[in-house]
C-alpha cells in the first residue's frame, strides 16, 4: 500500500518538476526577449545621442559662421551705400560738365 502512495507521489512529483521546468523555460525566453528588445533601444537612444551631439555641433558651426557673414554684409552695405552717394556726386558732376560745355558752346558761337 505504501510502495502505490510512494509511486504516485513520485509521479506527481516528478509531473510538478516538468510543469515548473517548462514554466521556468518560458519565463527564461519571455525575458530573454525583453533583454534583447531594451538592448536594441539601448543602442537606438545611444546612436540618436550622438547624431544629436552632432547636429549640435554643426548648428554651432553654422550659427558663427552665419554670424561673420552678417558682420561682413554689414560692412558690404555700408560700402555700397557709399558707392551710391559717391555716384550720386559724380552724376551731379556730370550734369554740370554738361550743362558748362553747353555754356561754353553758346558762349564761343557768340
Amino acid at each position: 500500500f505504501d510502495d502505490i502512495f510512494g509511486a504516485t507521489r513520485y509521479t506527481k512529483a516528478l509531473q510538478n518538476i516538468k510543469e515548473v521546468q517548462r514554466d521556468w523555460t518560458k519565463i527564461t525566453r519571455d525575458r530573454k526577449a525583453d533583454a534583447d528588445l531594451s538592448q536594441a533601444h539601448l543602442d537606438q537612444a545611444r546612436k540618436l545621442g550622438g547624431q544629436k551631439e552632432d547636429r549640435e555641433r554643426i548648428a554651432k558651426e553654422l550659427s558663427a559662421e552665419l554670424e561673420t557673414l552678417d558682420s561682413k554684409l554689414g560692412g558690404i552695405n555700408d560700402e555700397l551705400q557709399k558707392a551710391e552717394l559717391d555716384l550720386a556726386q559724380y552724376e551731379s558732376c556730370g550734369i554740370r560738365v554738361a550743362e558748362l560745355k553747353g555754356l561754353i558752346g553758346r558762349c564761343q558761337k557768340e
